[in-house]
């Protein structure tokens, strides 16, 4: 029955409750006992039908009560299922979806809470046991946190590294005289540009000890609207594979972008521990390198040892660079590299398409002085190498190292 019908029908009960009374005062009274008991009995009669007809409403209202109080205590199992067919039995049908709605919600909200809990100690576990070093940092490279495989590498206390800089823990070579620049330009381009950056590295103890080298990924993260770096540093293992390589011979095409130097350099030279022994390997990396440097300074760009030596002592070394790369006289120019290994030698050609130079001149006049800040890469690649021999237009270089 609907609420409407059941007031009005409650409303007729009365008047016709009434009825009888108001019917019973207007006869002439007769016995006393008669005239209280009549209208007694009529509004008794009256008042149970009432309560039979709101019974239901009233029952339905104390489960609907019920069923709150149980949903405000985390309880969503007791129903108000109701079979009415009126407002009061469609507002239960409605109430009772919502608490199976809500219950819904809740599971959903604790998996979620229970899931980001696991995950949480998932990565407490893996940032506090790995052996890689993992540093969370500021866009300036200051540090914020670093896991305990990193304190202990770099020889410091729990919580020493917060608050300094990155950079001033990567090792830089005093004999790589390119090395703190090109190194430094190439922090300034990830940070510049936010996108993934990958070289290898060693780091600098706290003794000034020089660690072993790490391959090292730093890339960008917004944790909660703020820029944050994160930095992997994972040690070098050997190549399973090098004990069964027998030959390898690589080409390369090389843009005048020397940041990739590095890059080039540690890829053509990763192998050759096969033959050779730590020390050897090192020295050929390196000697590599500069020659690869020289191929895209001097060669591809044009840049000349008193230009280079002025934009060092300014520290618009990187500037430099960058403009002649983007001259057009220049853009298009490659550097060409041949590597080559085999169990009695190992070779490589690097030819820029420059003018060339007169190496024969270079011989005579002798090389720059070693305090000098740059300008001994041939020196020092003539030292490494059993061989290195440039060409008669003094734009490609090759050099053998036989191993013994």
């Amino acid at each position: 029955m609907r609420t409407r019908a059941r007031i009005f029908l409650t409303f007729f009960i009365l008047v016709l409750t009434a009825i009888p009374g108001a019917a019973f005062f207007s006869y002439e009274p007769g016995p006393r006992a008669l005239l209280l008991l009549l209208p007694s009995i009529t509004l008794g009669i009256g008042l149970a039908m009432i309560w039979l007809l709101w019974r239901g409403s009233i029952k339905q209202i104390i489960r609907l009560h019920a069923s709150a109080a149980a949903i405000a205590s985390g309880n969503f199992t007791v129903s108000t299922m109701s079979d009415i067919q009126d407002e009061f039995g469609d507002f239960a049908r409605t109430f009772d979806n919502m608490r199976v709605d809500l219950a819904q919600a809740a599971l959903a909200i604790h998996e979620v809470a229970d899931d980001r809990a696991l995950t949480r100690e998932r990565y407490k576990v893996l940032f506090e046991s790995t052996h890689d070093l993992i540093f969370s940092m500021k866009p300036n490279l200051q540090i914020t946190n670093a896991n305990p495989a990193a304190h202990q590498m770099l020889g410091l206390a729990k919580n020493a590294l917060s608050g300094k800089n990155f950079f001033d823990f990567i090792f830089l070579d005093p004999e790589r005289s390119m090395a703190p620049v090109l190194v430094m330009g190439e922090f300034a381009s990830f940070i510049e540009k936010r996108s993934p950056m990958a070289r290898r590295l060693s780091f600098v103890r706290v003794d000034g000890t020089e660690t072993a080298e790490f391959d090292v990924r730093l890339e960008f993260l917004n944790l909660q609207g703020s820029d944050e770096i994160t930095a992997r540093a994972v040690p070098i293992l050997v190549d399973p594979l090098i004990p069964s390589l027998v030959t390898e011979t690589l080409e390369f095409n090389l843009g005048n972008n020397i940041l990739l130097v590095d890059n080039l350099a540690n890829r053509i030279s990763r192998n050759l521990p096969r033959y050779a022994d730590e020390d050897d390997s090192f020295g050929m990396s390196l000697g590599v390198r500069e020659m690869l440097i020289n191929a895209i300074e001097h060669g591809n760009l044009g840049i000349t040892y008193e230009e280079k030596t002025v934009a060092m002592q300014t520290d618009n070394y990187m500037q430099l660079l960058q403009e002649r790369a983007r001259d057009a006289r220049y853009a298009g120019r490659k550097v060409r590299v041949r590597y080559t290994m085999d169990s009695k030698q190992v070779s490589y050609s690097i030819t820029d398409e420059g003018a060339g130079f007169d190496y024969k001149s270079l011989a005579k006049k002798g090389m720059p002085d070693l305090a000098a800040s740059h300008g001994r890469g041939i020196l020092i690649t003539g030292d490494i190498f059993d061989e290195m021999v440039y060409n008669e237009k003094g734009n490609s270089v090759s050099l053998v190292k036989r191993f013994s």
